[in-house]
């Protein structure tokens, strides 16, 4: 991803659902926010994030069952409005963004979580990336999220828990508590596997520790 040097990295618990909360939380300072509606997972998110302030819908395909991607190069956006949310792969209805939406300097949230690592992408183009891991990395519980370091910050809103701060655990290199320690074992095999100019876009290995059982494909008696 060749993520720049002024992006922090963090390994996050909650999934991508605790996420939708976080977001609102940490970067909500005028408690106003656009969302783009471009399937279940984004609408989740704005749903999730009005319990924390005023949402605007900047564009929406629900329309036609989220049958396509809305035009976002004109988006509506708020003035005020702190950041634009977008999801840039929906799994459920077969869509994704090809290109970045315009969010006319606002910044700019993207839940990658079903595209993740699945081809080369600008993090620069974006503010905030992050993505649960299960779809394409490793096994559920662990969320990678990587945040422009200028917007990782004390100024959350009012009542924000500790653990639901992204400077907590920036400050903490992502171990202010006992962290999912299996799941980004995972990840750091998977990344791994197979060598970096044959790998699949698509595909992830792995083995088993036993040959017996992989040769009976999974069957036993």
């Amino acid at each position: 991803m060749n993520i720049p040097d002024d992006y922090k990295v963090l390994f996050l618990q909650g999934g991508t659902s605790l996420q939708f909360a976080m977001i609102p939380m940490n970067l909500m300072r005028n408690r106003k926010a656009d969302y783009i509606l471009s399937g279940y997972w984004a609408k989740k998110a704005y749903q999730e994030a009005k319990l924390y302030g005023e949402i605007h819908v900047a564009a929406s395909s629900e329309d036609d069952n989220f049958s396509y991607i809305p035009d976002c190069n004109d988006l509506n956006i708020s003035p005020d409005s702190d950041y634009v949310y977008m999801c840039e792969n929906s799994t459920i209805y077969g869509t994704k963004f090809h290109r970045k939406p315009e969010s006319k300097g606002k910044i700019l949230v993207n839940d990658i979580s079903s595209c993740f690592l699945s081809e080369p992408m600008n993090v620069s183009d974006y503010d905030m990336l992050f993505g649960g891991i299960q779809k394409n990395l490793g096994p559920a519980g662990l969320v990678i999220a990587i945040i422009r370091k200028d917007l990782i910050s004390e100024t959350v809103l009012p009542g924000t828990p500790t653990m639901l701060r992204y400077k907590t655990h920036a400050d903490k290199g992502s171990m202010y508590n006992t962290p999912p320690t299996y799941n980004i074992y995972i990840v750091g095999k998977v990344i791994r596997l197979a060598d970096k100019s044959s790998r699949s876009l698509m595909n992830v290995t792995f083995r088993t520790g036993s040959e017996a059982f992989e040769k009976s494909k999974g069957q036993y008696e």
